[in-house]
């Protein structure tokens, strides 16, 4: 088999055709999770059989892995999807019957404006006689808007009443697929004699996150008060991914310069993050490096209070970092999307609802394609800058349809912009982090490194505000065509595909690309 394709290839390809299933299994139905095991195991003996005879037609045995593994993908997808029974919440929306609820606080309460926001899982209510329910409590989620002035934490036992309604559909945003994907099937309307009835947590799990969320808040409000406004909001928002708290007019400059994604976690803000933990800790020995940036992905991860969006993009950095690490030139691509696959099949909705893991699978992808070919274009422009133009440009060649279709906006200024800004990133979050720290432990001594956060993140700001007053900086642009965004991806696929087969030329062994060894220089 190895005489047709690498096993890294063959690897890559299985987790391709997995993915492709996934993103598939919408369009069929549920019918095969109606289909008995049995059926399923004889589908891939059947399947085996068949790659054991065609396994010198090399076209065939291919196509039949790849159904193979779509299949699984498809499978994998429909079984995730909940049965809306009598045992779902979601089978009580829209019936205009106010139900005396209970539940478990089961996320970090999120303030939003004037309201707080609440998901509550582990749910109990009286149902009339006409159900027989199986369990005491039902499946699925319900989001819970109340005033601020509630005190609520993470793993507290509630209890209010309400109505139960299906979340909103809007033209340009589908906000049920958004909640779907954190297991919210229900929006309670009309709350009415909200409490806390237990605020111990329940459960093991919940009182360990309950201790992270403890130790992040505990972080921003140091950070808080080492750092003023908007500047403290603004190092929270590269650390934390917390956009909340930033004010409306810094958020719309950011996003007409295109920037938006400095203040959102991802696999590659965590790997700026550990390329910087990788270059302090180089003294000490390569052997003891890996372990180090290791130790500073999780602390990050600790710190931010493990949320699931941050432990995906903490093992998304960490993968790629080990990638760099063990220096295979086949690994880079086939970690990126072992990556991406895993974190798929624990929550396939994330393919399609999950704007924040598309930008950050895609701009990693990019650099780690696309970033070599504009670095040989931009040869003749100095090092550093011609690594962080190719960066940015390679991320937005792939990301440039998710941006323009979530959030009707292009930004013609984002290059330069990027060139100029993204320079000064890794540096504002090392000291951010550091000034927490060292914050946590006497306050005077985060307010030192915390000085010189402030003075960088204080040139972000001007260069950004100088930035957004360009004329036609940028453009209200919406784009919804699949097959435009399909011809497009369509394109760059073939343009990739001549390019390196006419340089016979294998992706980068490191995925930051020669951004490293940059900043290992200076």
């Amino acid at each position: 088999m190895n005489k047709f394709l690498t096993r890294s290839k063959i690897f890559l390809f299985i987790m391709v055709a997995f993915i492709v299933g996934i993103f598939l299994g919408k369009y069929f139905g549920g019918f095969l999770i109606a289909i008995p095991m049995i059926m399923i195991w004889l589908y891939c003996y059947m399947a085996i059989l068949l790659l054991f005879f065609f396994r010198k037609n090399r076209l065939l045995f291919y196509f039949i892995i790849f159904l193979v593994f779509c299949f699984l993908g498809v499978y994998r997808y429909q079984s995730y999807l909940p049965k809306i029974d009598k045992n779902h919440v979601g089978f009580y929306v829209d019936n205009k019957e106010t139900y005396l609820i209970e539940g478990v606080v089961d996320s970090e309460p999120e303030e939003k404006d004037s309201s707080l926001s609440l998901q509550i899982s582990n749910i109990q209510f009286p149902i009339s006689n006409q159900y027989s329910i199986t369990n005491n409590q039902l499946e699925g989620k319900i989001l819970v808007a109340l005033p601020k002035y509630y005190e609520v934490k993470y793993g507290n036992q509630v209890r209010f009443n309400a109505k139960l309604a299906t979340p909103e559909e809007y033209d340009s945003f589908d906000y049920k697929s958004y909640l779907t994907r954190y297991g919210v099937y229900a929006i309670a309307k009309s709350v009415d004699d909200f409490e806390v009835v237990d605020h111990d947590c329940r459960g093991a799990v919940y009182c360990a996150q309950r201790v992270l969320y403890q130790v992040k808040n505990y972080f921003s409000s140091i950070i808080g008060k080492i750092y003023p406004e908007p500047h403290g909001s603004f190092m929270l928002g590269l650390l934390l991914g917390a956009k909340t708290a930033l004010p409306d007019w810094l958020i719309q400059v950011f996003q007409i310069i295109g920037i938006t994604h400095i203040i959102a976690i991802s696999g590659y803000n965590i790997t700026i993050l550990a390329k910087v933990a990788e270059k302090t800790l180089g003294k000490i020995g390569r052997k003891y490096i890996f372990w180090g940036v290791l130790a500073m992905i999780l602390s990050f991860v600790i710190m931010t209070g493990a949320q699931a969006s941050i432990v995906r993009a903490g093992i998304m950095g960490a993968l790629l970092v080990y990638a760099g690490f063990i220096g295979r030139r086949s690994n880079a691509i086939n970690v990126l999307v072992l990556a991406g696959a895993v974190m798929i099949f624990l929550n396939p909705l994330i393919l399609r609802n999950d704007v924040g893991f598309q930008l950050s699978f895609l701009a990693t992808l990019g650099l780690v394609y696309i970033s070599p070919i504009f670095e040989k274009w931009f040869a003749r422009i100095p090092g550093f800058f011609r690594v962080m133009l190719s960066a940015t440009l390679a991320a937005q060649v792939l990301t440039l349809p998710i941006i323009v279709s979530s959030f009707g906006r292009l930004s013609l200024i984002a290059p330069i912009a990027n060139v100029i800004i993204l320079g000064f990133i890794p540096l504002s979050m090392f000291l951010g982090f550091a000034s927490g720290l060292a914050g946590m432990v006497w306050l005077p001594l985060g307010k030192i490194a915390g000085f010189f956060g402030f003075i960088v993140l204080d040139v972000i700001i001007k260069i950004s505000e100088l930035l957004a007053k360009v004329p036609y900086a940028s453009l209200e642009l919406k784009i919804n065509n699949w097959w435009v965004w399909g011809g497009w991806y369509l394109a760059i696929g073939v343009w990739l595909l001549v390019w390196y087969r006419k340089r016979k030329s294998q992706i980068p062994m490191n995925p930051m690309g020669t951004l490293q060894k940059t900043i290992n220089k200076d």
